[in-house]
């Protein structure tokens, strides 16, 4: 969380830091949810 908040201050531009964190978070929860279907430990 506090990471997050950090990158965004950080960041130049705000719609592409929410953006990128958003396709980022997307992938993240896609691997976990395969992962989880293929070893059935989540």
């Amino acid at each position: 969380m506090i990471f997050n908040k950090r990158v965004i201050l950080m960041s130049d531009d705000f719609l592409n830091s929410c953006t990128s964190q958003w396709l980022f978070n997307l992938l993240i929860f896609c691997l976990s949810f395969l992962f989880s279907e293929k070893y059935g430990k989540f």
